[in-house]
């Protein structure tokens, strides 16, 4: 197995040679019957937010990853919708966002803010953030 070096720059660099692992595991994972056999509006949601991409929230304060995406049907107005299942990385923990994100919610970046960048430093589990392969420490399938 191959290992990658973190950072341990200021900033969040992305390693070339880990994302175009990522790239290559996700053209491979949309190729799958699991992924060929989900509802179109999924997979259009899946290709226009790919896991392997760095997201933070609106205000660019929380690191995100997408790791998956679900129905969730609002009971008040019985009306359901599709919603990004998403890890926050925050100081010393992350969070799994329960019942997941509404898609205009999260922003892509290249890179995270600095004050995103310096929550994931105390953030144990900082690997899953700032490796685009990181998605996979969510994900199951």
């Amino acid at each position: 197995m191959q290992s990658f070096k973190i950072s341990t720059e200021k900033e969040h660099i992305v390693d070339q040679d880990n994302l175009n692992m990522a790239i290559e595991i996700w053209s491979k994972i949309m190729t799958t019957d699991w992924f060929l056999e989900r509802p179109k509006d999924v997979q259009e949601l899946y290709i226009k937010y790919p896991p392997w991409k760095f997201y933070t929230n609106q205000d660019g304060t929380i690191a995100r990853r997408i790791y998956g995406i679900s129905e969730y049907t609002n009971k008040e107005t019985n009306t359901s919708e599709l919603r990004l299942e998403v890890a926050s990385g925050m100081m010393m923990m992350t969070n799994l966002v329960v019942g997941g994100v509404l898609p205009e919610d999260i922003i892509e970046v290249e890179k995270y803010s600095d004050i995103a960048y310096t929550k994931l430093m105390i953030n144990p589990g900082r690997d899953s953030f700032l490796l685009s392969t990181g998605f996979m420490d969510f994900s199951s399938t």
